[in-house]
């Protein structure tokens, strides 16, 4: 059953040889997973390929290599030069998507956990080459891996806020990407333990707070200062 399972990357990467694919992995703050894939390809290429008309042969490579038990949205949009096609699911956990991951150029994810720390890890075993005899042909892809928590170590090649992004490129070395969060604690809040319960508190929260007991220290300050001057 398990090498059945297969995730997004490798189903719309097949689509198309010699295209450029973006991979967008959302994880949210409940740890449910938002995976997806969109590849382009230039339309003179496709029609080169095959006789059918481009989403006629997009939507005929879709079902050939979509896997039983996975629920895809697939679609395809047409421009004057190019194809692009979409495909998207979701996982309710971080080990489905760890369970469903295969993919034609990484061998595999590593899902790691150590108290609230999680660790990604995906190590790429087949190159991007310019000549088709040494490996798969893919232009380049770029791999986005949003986490709402605060990420503790990365070897993201670029990061926009909470988006880490990593570019696989043709006769570059062989990629690895890892990235390490601590789900105690969001880029917007953080969970406090006091033993029997736990508390999100945002820190816009904390701030107010703060700035609270700062204006309460001084009023009293000026209080008991203006209190010892009338006593004398």
């Amino acid at each position: 059953m398990k090498n059945k399972k297969i995730i997004l990357l490798i189903l719309v990467m097949l689509l198309f040889s010699g295209c450029s694919v973006k991979y967008n992995l959302n994880i949210n703050e409940d740890l449910t997973v938002n995976e997806k894939v969109t590849a382009t390809e230039n339309l003179n290429v496709l029609k080169t390929r095959s006789s059918e008309e481009p989403k006629v042969t997009a939507n005929s490579l879709y079902k050939l290599y979509k896997i039983d038990g996975v629920k895809y949205n697939f679609r395809t949009t047409e421009s004057s030069n190019s194809i692009t096609s979409y495909a998207s699911t979701s996982f309710k956990t971080l080990e489905d998507y760890e369970s469903y991951f295969k993919s034609d150029i990484i061998k595999e994810v590593n899902l790691t956990k150590k108290d609230s720390y999680i660790t990604l890890e995906y190590n790429q075993d087949v190159p991007l080459s310019s000549y088709a005899s040494k490996s798969l042909i893919y232009d380049d892809i770029e791999i986005n891996i949003e986490i709402p928590f605060k990420v503790t170590e990365n070897n993201a090649d670029k990061v926009n806020g909470n988006t880490y992004t990593w570019y696989i490129k043709k006769d570059d070395n062989l990629k690895n990407i890892k990235v390490k969060f601590n789900t105690k604690e969001t880029n917007t809040s953080r969970k406090f333990n006091f033993g029997f319960f736990e508390i999100n508190i945002k820190y816009s929260v904390l701030v107010a707070v703060a700035l609270a007991l700062i204006i309460f220290m001084i009023v009293l300050f000026v209080y008991m200062r203006n209190k010892k001057n009338n006593r004398i």
